[in-house]
């Protein structure tokens, strides 16, 4: 196969990045779709009420119940399995805090196990008694017994039980230095009442929340105050350190930065049952999955244009007129390997103009030479293949036919070795997976 001339490769250069090829086609238009790591299989007497899922810095939890028994797992960022842990007893519920795990054991006696460090009774608390507990990073406990709804109580008993008034209903151990409680409707920081509604779930370090009503908003001494209201009703949420707000509906994740503005979405395989910052836990098949989120949600930063100097014309010197050159197209495509990429809808006129001032032909799958119409996998430009991503049967578009030809090789795992199914590898791997029927799908012109 001939390479392009030296001048050609110049003005493809100035045209576009080849290795992101793929991003300048459908950036802002496509939500990324997730890595996907197995962590484990689903055991026979897993019990769904004991899941435990939550981050804490850079380590991701993860435990569950059997029958007579529990099993603790601890991830890195992208799903990989960092610790296992078989425990000889079931659990109740679970607590992250740092670097540490802390387990309530399914007995009698209120009892937390700290993963890999000691066992801890408190003494008058009965485990059907506990409605609510948590656990400073101090190794302060604290506790709410069903007895005695409006009371907190903490071990070790370091300072007398704070009785709220009214049933409490929302803890959190040490926000801001102190524990925060909601009872009777009221929220309080310690025994300080502040202004706002209770907390949905775990108040992140910088003290960012959802409430009950749907708000997302920000602790301070003086109460929470209201960031921004996130659209619809999200099936799972978290937010992390930063305050960014995670959200799950069906198998889409948006993040939303503390101000409200949209960080991108991405779409999984499936459905979650669990929610970090890192990703999101899923159950399919018998086995849990891990769909690690990586970069796709971390602001990109845009870089500063550098101004362009005025040079001033030498007055003592006249320019020959020359001839005029048209300008450089925006033209996202280029070669990959030994293929030739051109977006949708390009035209035989586009990839002359591109190609400009080399002459090129210009031929159909049979070699037959075109002078007008639009391109389609498997047409050529002199001795390169063209591959429109997406165009997985030569049509020239991209419809709903091509995700149906895509579905069909990945379920037979067909290699990545033609132009056709070059065409369906849109991620650009090498191999034809489910992020690539996700792309398809989201490319395929409406209705077709």
């Amino acid at each position: 196969m001939r390479s392009l001339s030296q001048k050609v490769q110049k003005v493809v250069a100035a045209a576009v990045a080849w290795t992101v090829l793929l991003t300048a086609l459908w950036s802002g238009s496509i939500p990324a779709a997730a890595d996907e790591t197995e962590i484990c299989e689903q055991p026979a007497g897993y019990q769904r009420r004991t899941l435990f899922f939550q981050q804490a810095g850079d380590r991701i939890w993860l435990a569950f119940s059997e029958s007579d028994s529990a099993q603790a797992y601890c991830l890195d960022a992208t799903g990989r399995v960092t610790r296992q842990e078989s425990l000889p007893y079931p659990i109740l519920s679970a607590r992250a805090v740092g670097e540490d795990l802390y387990l309530q054991e399914l007995t009698d006696t209120f009892t937390i196990h700290q993963l890999g460090g000691g066992t801890r009774t408190v003494s008058g608390w009965s485990t059907d008694r506990v409605t609510l507990w948590d656990i400073s990073a101090a190794g302060t406990v604290y506790g709410v017994l069903s007895n005695q709804s409006t009371t907190l109580a903490t071990d070790p008993a370091g300072s007398a039980a704070r009785n709220y008034g009214s049933r409490i209903t929302f803890l959190q151990a040490e926000v801001l230095g102190q524990p925060v409680v909601a009872a009777g409707g009221q929220l309080y920081l310690g025994g300080k009442s502040i202004s706002g509604s209770e907390p949905m779930g775990r108040i992140a370090a910088d003290g960012t929340c959802l409430t009950v009503d749907l708000e997302v908003c920000r602790l301070s001494d003086s109460g929470l105050s209201t960031l921004y209201t996130p659209e619809g009703e999200p099936s799972y949420f978290c937010l992390d350190d930063a305050g960014r707000f995670y959200a799950a509906s069906g198998s889409t994740v948006t993040c939303t930065d503390p101000q409200g503005k949209s960080l991108g979405s991405v779409t999984l395989s499936a459905a979650p049952v669990a929610l970090c910052p890192a990703g999101a836990l899923l159950l399919q098949n018998g086995h849990f999955r891990f769909a690690a989120f990586g970069e796709t949600f971390i602001p990109k930063l845009e870089p500063t244009p550098s101004p362009t100097p005025t040079p001033t014309p030498d007055p003592s010197i006249s320019p020959s007129p020359g001839p005029s050159f048209p300008p450089e197209p925006d033209f996202p495509g280029g070669p990959s390997g030994e293929y030739f990429l051109v977006p949708a809808g390009t035209t035989v006129s586009d990839l002359r103009q591109m190609m400009w001032p080399q002459a090129v032909q210009i031929t159909d799958a049979r070699g037959n030479p075109l002078t007008w119409g639009t391109l389609a996998t498997g047409m050529f430009m002199d001795d390169w293949p063209l591959v429109v991503p997406g165009d997985c049967n030569g049509s020239g578009s991209v419809t709903r036919a091509d995700v149906r030809t895509g579905l069909d090789w990945v379920l037979e795992q067909f290699p990545v070795d033609d132009v056709f199914t070059r065409a369906a590898d849109l991620n650009d791997d090498g191999a034809l997976s489910a992020q690539d029927l996700v792309l398809l799908a989201k490319a395929a012109t409406p209705g077709s």
